[in-house]
């Protein structure tokens, strides 16, 4: 630090001591209850929490989960009066998170006692009522209720185990909507067709497949990857693939077709709120959940005027840092990717790039469709089927027995619709 600097760095020590002295105060006050707070973090990095604890059985079991956020009283009680400032934060997440009973915990270290409030729906529609886009914080006056110390520690915690079973009842809707969302959307990928023409076993395995799925199980700071390349290079098949890979392994996902969301059919329609629900519900409990979005480059503004849907997608896309456990993969052309403005975004996210098909690729299918025919293509044939998606084009239209084959003239036409569509 410059001796010299009028303005010296402010240390942020008290408030780190307020926050540590605040959890002690809960670990000691709920030392006797059957709650386990291993996973309560002083300053948690996960934004707008300090992380959750578990209320368990006599047996040890899990029997609820509540999220918590963890803050030191800052004004002190006046003739019975307490209050908190609550952020907006907070209140955000859990309008996002519509599976957690989240609290907000308020700790007053100078009298050894804890105030709090459930963030739930009713509340969080009251919060919006009072705040607008400047005010970030609402007062809020807690209830005797509301109230912990050491003489009934005990009940409150009994009190918030019955708030979870409540909300547990609450989301079986939600939850069916969810699944029901889940399958729709995964059966669009069906249509995507892994073989060229009619030839059977002519499947590529692209290594980016690999890559994509790799990049998922280990888990990294990253939690978006996008996956780029060329109109007709492949990409769909890769997220086909990937998706296959992720099933095998058991590993759940929410699956969507961007191009199926072009029309007016409302039961196409994808809510920001039906989104957030099903990314809530179905990546609860589970290590490892991703969100799979192919095409998004359907909904860029060269295809479409209505930005309805991609803002959906892309606020979608951005909710994930609420999730420890999402990864999200998207599939985009290359052209949109840097020019359609919202989806210009996703250039800060990890990047995968899948090129044209090898020499041995294609030759490996064409020579399927007639025995050492790559031999007697002309050379601008020959280019343009490393294209995947003119590969197809090219098994759909070959007819056999012909001693030398040029397509080039017919493929240059298909190659030049892929990036005009």
């Amino acid at each position: 630090m410059d001796i010299d600097d009028p303005h010296p760095n402010k240390s942020d020590w008290p408030s780190r001591k307020h926050d540590r002295d605040s959890v002690r105060l809960l670990q000691n006050l709920w030392k006797d209850c059957p709650v386990d707070d291993s996973h309560i973090e002083i300053g948690g990095t996960t934004p707008n929490i300090d992380g959750y604890i578990d209320i368990l059985d006599a047996g040890a079991e899990i029997t609820a989960t509540i999220t918590l956020q963890v803050k030191h009283l800052t004004y002190p009680p006046q003739e019975e009066v307490v209050f908190y400032d609550i952020p907006q934060e907070i209140v955000g997440y859990a309008k996002r998170i519509k599976t957690e009973v989240v609290l907000l915990v308020v700790c007053d270290t100078n009298n050894g006692t804890f105030y709090w409030k459930y963030i739930d729906e009713n509340y969080i529609k009251d919060f919006c009522n009072a705040s607008d886009h400047l005010q970030k914080k609402v007062r809020y006056y807690f209830k005797p209720c509301e109230y912990a110390d050491g003489t009934n520690i005990h009940e409150v915690i009994a009190q918030w185990k019955r708030l979870y079973d409540a909300k547990k009842d609450s989301i079986v809707d939600r939850k069916l909507e969810a699944e029901r969302l889940c399958v729709v959307q995964k059966k669009a990928f069906g249509t995507v067709k892994t073989n060229f023409g009619v030839i059977a076993d002519t499947h590529i395995h692209r290594e980016v497949t690999e890559t994509l799925f790799n990049w998922i199980i280990q888990n990294g700071r990253d939690k978006t990857a996008l996956l780029i390349g060329d109109a007709g290079a492949g990409k769909s098949v890769v997220i086909k693939d990937l998706i296959d890979r992720l099933d095998e392994n058991g590993i759940k996902c929410l699956c969507i077709k961007a191009d199926y969301l072009m029309n007016d059919d409302p039961l196409q329609t994808l809510s920001r709120e039906l989104l957030f629900d099903s990314l809530s519900i179905l990546s609860k409990g589970q290590d490892i959940f991703v969100l799979v979005i192919d095409q998004i480059d359907a909904l860029s503004q060269y295809i479409t005027k209505d930005r309805k849907q991609i803002n959906n997608l892309l606020s979608t896309i951005a909710s994930v840092k609420d999730f420890s456990n999402i990864r999200v993969v998207i599939s985009c052309r290359k052209y949109d990717a840097k020019f359609d403005p919202a989806l210009r975004q996703l250039e800060s996210t990890k990047v995968f790039t899948i090129g044209s098909l090898s020499d041995s690729e294609t030759r490996s299918v064409v020579d399927k469709l007639e025995p050492d025919l790559w031999n007697r293509l002309d050379p601008q044939t020959r280019m343009l089927i490393h294209n995947a998606q003119l590969l197809n084009v090219f098994c759909q239209i070959y007819k056999p027995r012909i001693k030398s084959v040029d397509c080039s003239r017919f493929l240059g036409r298909k190659h030049q619709l892929l990036y005009h569509i």
